[in-house]
């Protein structure tokens, strides 16, 4: 039996993106795991595929080549700066970086028929269906027996600042809270798109996972913003507007009764402790990244080990993370080799966009993607899709950029079963 070259790279993207859950951690050994899965899944591309790759645009391949690049550089500024640092440790740990060339991966695999990315987005669809169940049977594991059976989270046991508003908080990933949003634009567009009882319930589990499990601000600010654009977008069609006026509307009935929205609204104001890095703490390490950046333009402080060189990572009093203050702390992370490739690709993506302007039989798939660029803009003051545990989402949602650089080809794929067209 013949195995196809996209089979063979399809099944490794499956076993890196498993690798990269919170769920399938089982030590701090798994960062070697993982990154050894990122390579040979790039490395399979790289040459199983090498074909598939020169038919795509040159722009994009250029922009993924500077990405690769700028990773490369800041190793090597890295141990300039930094001479203690162990460079087997520094691959492994900052190999993350070079997650979105993977869309390279996903672009192939979708060229490879007329509804690839379809299918891709409805497998990971059902990948992220388990793991919101696996999310909410362990905070009722442990809010009811103590029980902690996902290692990840065994850190539950000792930490004492784990609470908010409905109790135990867990922590998800990226691809966890995109997929909210891709239910919810599929729902909103019922009229023109085939909606699948899947999409339903994961955006209710999602939701929930989101508000009562996950209960981080910047993502549900980011929701709130991201479904306002949506409601934009579908402003003068009357028959959509007033389905998603009528589900924004059940949405801040259900933040008010809640007391979510006060409690949010409040939360941006207090001084306490009882939301993590709390806001005094964010002004601070606002002013500090800023000027580690503006002493360091080139590269900030790499990918400096967190521990051996904390005081400058976290901070004088090491209470500083760069997750918590989105783009500005990439600022300080990676200086200016890390920002012109994100610059870069967010001038590619605009441009994409507007050249699909007039291609009419990929309507949805275009504001889906003017939603990915609000949703990556959302989440750029915290928690950014740049992040080590959230980049995942980037190399999936730029690979969705990649499947329509070409034009002349673009209106024969589509991310969506439209009700008008068979695919």
């Amino acid at each position: 039996m013949k195995v196809h070259k996209h089979s063979i790279v399809a099944v490794m993207l499956i076993l890196t993106i498993m690798s990269d859950s919170a769920f399938f951690y089982t030590s701090i050994n798994d960062r070697i795991r993982n990154t050894l899965l990122l390579f040979a899944t790039l490395f399979a591309t790289v040459f199983l595929c090498k074909k598939k790759i020169r038919e795509m645009q040159r722009k994009y391949r250029t922009l993924m080549f500077i990405w690769g690049c700028s990773w490369i550089f800041l190793l090597v500024y890295t141990v300039i700066k930094f001479p203690q640092t162990n460079i087997t440790i520094l691959i492994f740990t900052s190999s993350y970086w070079i997650m979105p060339l993977l869309s390279l991966t996903f672009t192939i695999i979708a060229l490879h028929s007329r509804d690839g990315y379809k299918k891709i987005l409805r497998c990971v669809n059902y990948y992220v269906f388990a793991l919101y169940i696996l999310l909410i049977l362990q905070k009722v594991a442990f809010e009811t027996a103590g029980i902690v059976f996902l290692p990840f989270y065994s850190r539950l046991i000792t930490s004492t600042n784990v609470y908010r508003e409905f109790g135990v908080r867990l922590g998800m990933r990226g691809i966890e809270n995109f997929m909210v949003i891709y239910n919810i634009f599929l729902i909103l567009n019922k009229d023109k798109l085939k909606v699948q009882k899947l999409n339903y319930i994961n955006f209710g589990l999602g939701l929930y996972c989101v508000i009562v499990i996950q209960q981080t601000r910047a993502y549900i600010i980011s929701f709130i913003i991201t479904v306002s654009i949506i409601l934009l977008q579908n402003a003068l069609q009357k028959k959509r507007f007033i389905k998603s006026l009528i589900l924004l509307c059940l949405g801040a009935a259900i933040l008010i009764s809640t007391n979510l929205l006060s409690d949010i609204i409040g939360s941006l104001f207090s001084t306490t402790e009882s939301y993590g890095a709390d806001q005094m703490v964010r002004v601070d390490a606002i002013n500090y990244f800023i000027q580690y950046f503006l002493k360091n333009p080139i590269g900030g402080f790499g990918f400096a080990d967190g521990n051996t060189y904390a005081s400058i990572v976290h901070g004088p009093l090491l209470r500083y993370w760069v997750n918590d203050i989105g783009l500005i702390g990439l600022l300080a992370q990676g200086g200016l080799l890390i920002i012109l490739p994100v610059f870069l690709l967010f001038v590619w993506m605009i441009k994409t966009i507007l050249k699909l302007k007039h291609v009419h039989r990929i309507t949805e798939e275009r504001k889906f993607m003017i939603i990915c660029i609000w949703y990556i803009i959302s989440t750029s003051i915290s928690l950014s899709i740049f992040d080590e545990n959230r980049i995942l989402v980037a190399a999936l949602i730029i690979g969705i950029f990649g499947l329509y650089t070409n034009t002349t080809l673009s209106d024969r794929y589509y991310l969506f079963e439209k009700r008008d067209i068979k695919i």
